[in-house]
C-alpha cells in the first residue's frame, strides 16, 4: 500500500495518463500546425480539470494539502506553457516538461518525456498521434476493468506504451493486408474487413474481453488472470454488461460442458468458435494469440458464423466498401447490426491508407502456406470433433419453414430466455424485417421461418390475430382443427398452432434431431419480453390427451393451420447469407 504522498502522486498521474489515454483511441489526427490554434481552449479544459485534482488532493490532511499545493503550481505552470512550447518548438517543450515531471516524481528524464507526451495528447487532440486515421477501437471487448498501478512508474510506462500502440495496429493492418491481398481479395473487400476488426480488437490478435489496458500483450498480467478461470471472468463481464443495460447472446459462451469463454482476438472468437481457435493453436505449436496464427486460421477453417468456402464466396460479391463492411460483419461474424455506421468509417480510412502499401510477400507467403497445414490439422483428431460440432450447430437449413425455424432457435428454451437470439437469428431476422426491434416475440418467430424459407413471402410478420385473419382468408392456408381435438400424428412439420395471444410451430423430432441428436424436441417458439426462438419439447400441452391422460392443458382454442400451395419463393432464400 502506498503512503500518502505516493498515492497522490499516482492518482494525479494516472488521470493526466487515462486521459492520454483517451485521447490516443480518438484515432483521428491532423497535423501539428492546425492544431496549434486550438491549444488555448484545451489547456483550459485541462486546468479545469486539474482544479478537481487539487481539490480533491487538499482533503487528505496536511502532507495531502501540501503536496497539492506544490502539484498544483508546477503542473498549471507546466500546462501553461504548452502554447508558447509549440510555438517555439515542440520537441524542446517535451524536454523541459519532462525535466520537471522528472525532478517532481523522482522518475527517470525519459519516462518523465513520456509522460509529458502523453499530458500534452490530453490537452491538444493528437500531437502524440502519427499520420494514422483510424487506431484503437476496442468497443467491442472493453468493459470497466480498473488496472492502475500501484507505482508512477508503471503508469508512465503504460502510458507510454499506449502511445504506441497506433504503430503497431498500422503494421498488423498492413499485414492482414499483404496475406488477403495476396491471396486475391480486392482492396476494397480487405478494407470491409479491416473496419470490422478495427471495431471488435483494434486489430489487436491479442484482444480479449474486457481487458482494456494491455493492448498487444497476450501474456499480460491481466490476461493471464482471466485464464486462469475463463468461466469467472465471463461470469464478471456478464455482471459489468447488466448493470450497463448491454444485451449480449450469453449462450454463445457456454460450451458443452459447462464452462464459458469471452471473446478474444482479432475477430474476438468466443464460445465453441474460441475454443477451435485455441485447440488449432495448441496443435500447431503456436499462441491463440500470434498475428500470423490467426489470419492463417481464418483462412483455412470456417467463418464463425459456420460457412465453409467463405473466403470464395466473399470474393465473388460485387459492390463498393461500405456494402463489404457490412456482408463481412453480418456473414463471418455474424453480426446483425451492431455499429455499422463505425465499421464503415473505419474501413473507407483503411482503404485511403491502402494506396500506397506494398506487399510483404515474404510474410503472406507463410501465412498462406500455414492455413494449408492448419486445413489439414482440422480435418483431423479433436479439432475436427471440436470443429464439427460447431459447424453441425451453426449451419442452417431453410429448405423448410419446419427447418428454418430449427436452424436459427436455440437448442433449448432455457437458452432463449432473456436474450435476443442466435447470430443465424438476428441477421435472417434483421434481413427479413430492417429495424424490427422485437427479437423475443413468438409471431416473428413464425413468420421469419415461413419467409426465410419462401413458404409465404407475404405472411403477416404479426400481431397474432392478423395472423389468423391472414390463414383464413389466403388460399395457401388451411385450417386443420383445433389443437386439443388432434394427436401429434395428426400435425406435419411446418403446422403452425395459434390462437388469439400466442403462436408456435411445429417441427417434429425427427428434424430436431438432425441439428440436435440427443434433443426430445417438436417445437419451436419465441415469447414477448421472454425469448427468443428456442426448441420446446412440450407440444403434447397443446393436444389431444393420449389415452393414459398425458398431454393437454392448454386454456385456450389454439387453432391449426397448414401450408398447402406455398410460394416456393426466393425472396429471402440468402436472408442467412450463409449458403454454402
Amino acid at each position: 500500500m502506498p503512503d500518502i504522498k505516493e498515492k497522490g502522486v499516482a492518482d494525479t498521474v494516472g488521470s493526466v495518463g487515462k486521459a492520454a489515454r483517451t485521447t490516443v483511441n480518438v484515432g483521428k489526427t491532423v497535423n501539428k500546425a492546425a492544431q496549434a490554434g486550438n491549444t488555448v481552449m484545451h489547456v483550459n479544459s485541462m486546468l479545469k480539470m486539474m482544479s478537481a485534482v487539487k481539490a480533491g488532493l487538499s482533503n487528505i490532511g496536511a502532507m495531502g494539502a501540501g503536496l497539492g499545493h506544490s502539484l498544483w503550481g508546477g503542473i498549471t505552470s507546466f500546462a501553461a506553457g504548452i502554447p508558447g512550447a509549440i510555438a517555439n518548438g515542440v520537441g524542446g517543450f517535451f524536454a523541459g516538461a519532462g525535466s520537471w515531471i522528472s525532478s517532481t516524481f523522482g522518475v527517470s528524464t525519459t519516462a518523465g518525456t513520456a509522460a509529458a507526451v502523453g499530458a500534452t495528447a490530453a490537452a491538444t487532440v493528437g500531437v502524440a498521434g502519427g499520420a494514422m486515421s483510424m487506431i484503437n477501437n476496442q468497443a467491442q471487448y472493453d468493459v470497466a476493468v480498473n488496472d492502475c498501478g500501484n507505482a508512477v512508474a508503471e503508469i508512465i510506462d503504460a502510458n507510454a506504451k499506449a502511445v504506441n500502440t497506433d504503430a503497431v495496429t498500422l503494421d498488423n493492418a498492413k499485414k492482414v493486408w499483404s496475406v488477403f491481398h495476396a491471396w486475391g481479395l480486392p482492396n476494397e473487400q480487405i478494407a470491409g474487413m479491416l473496419g470490422n476488426w478495427s471495431v471488435e480488437s483494434g486489430i489487436d490478435p491479442t484482444g480479449y474481453e474486457g481487458i482494456f489496458s494491455e493492448h498487444f500483450q497476450g501474456d499480460g498480467q491481466l490476461h493471464r488472470k482471466a485464464y486462469a478461470d475463463e468461466t469467472a471472468w465471463t461470469m464478471s463481464l456478464f455482471a459489468d454488461y447488466d448493470r450497463q443495460g448491454k444485451s449480449i447472446n450469453k449462450p454463445f459462451y457456454k460450451l458443452p460442458d459447462g464452462s464459458y469463454k469471452p471473446g478474444r482476438g482479432l475477430g474476438q472468437w468466443t464460445g465453441a468458435n474460441a475454443k477451435r481457435l485455441e485447440d488449432g493453436a495448441v496443435a500447431n505449436n503456436k499462441n491463440w494469440y500470434d498475428l500470423d496464427y490467426q489470419l492463417a486460421y481464418a483462412l483455412a477453417t470456417p467463418s464463425p458464423t459456420g460457412r465453409r468456402n467463405y473466403w470464395e464466396s466473399y470474393k465473388k460479391e460485387q459492390g463498393s466498401v461500405d456494402d463489404y463492411t457490412i456482408s463481412f460483419a453480418r456473414d463471418w461474424e455474424g453480426n446483425g447490426g451492431d455499429k455499422y455506421s463505425q465499421r464503415q468509417a473505419a474501413a473507407r480510412d483503411w482503404l485511403k491508407q491502402m494506396a500506397t502499401w506494398q506487399e510483404n510477400t515474404e510474410y503472406s507467403s507463410s501465412v498462406i502456406a500455414m492455413s494449408k497445414t492448419l486445413g489439414a490439422v482440422a480435418s483431423d483428431g479433436a479439432v475436427a470433433e471440436q470443429l464439427q460440432s460447431c459447424v453441425k450447430a451453426q449451419n442452417y437449413d431453410n429448405s423448410s419453414a419446419a427447418a428454418a425455424a430449427i436452424s436459427f432457435a436455440y437448442e433449448t428454451e432455457e437458452e432463449s430466455k432473456d436474450n435476443n437470439g442466435t447470430k443465424l437469428w438476428q441477421t435472417v431476422f434483421q434481413n427479413i424485417f430492417p429495424g424490427d426491434p422485437w427479437y423475443m416475440c413468438c409471431d416473428r418467430t413464425v413468420a421469419t421461418a415461413i419467409r426465410w424459407s419462401g413458404t409465404d413471402e407475404e405472411f403477416p410478420v404479426g400481431n397474432c390475430p392478423a395472423i389468423m385473419s391472414y390463414c383464413d382468408s389466403s388460399d395457401k392456408w388451411e385450417k386443420v382443427g383445433l389443437s386439443h381435438d388432434l394427436e401429434e400424428k395428426d400435425l406435419k412439420p411446418g403446422d403452425i398452432i395459434i390462437h388469439t395471444q400466442h403462436v408456435i410451430m411445429y417441427v417434429g423430432n425427427k428434424l430436431v434431431r438432425e441439428k440436435y441428436p440427443n434433443s426430445d424436441g417438436n417445437m419451436v417458439s419465441g415469447s414477448q419480453y421472454e425469448r427468443s426462438p428456442g426448441v420446446g419439447s412440450h407440444i403434447s400441452y397443446y393436444l389431444k390427451p393420449d389415452s393414459q391422460g398425458n398431454g393437454g392443458g392448454a386454456d385456450m382454442d389454439y387453432v391449426v393451420y397448414r401450408c398447402v400451395k406455398p410460394d416456393n419463393g426466393t425472396k429471402y432464400k440468402d436472408a442467412g447469407a450463409g449458403v454454402n
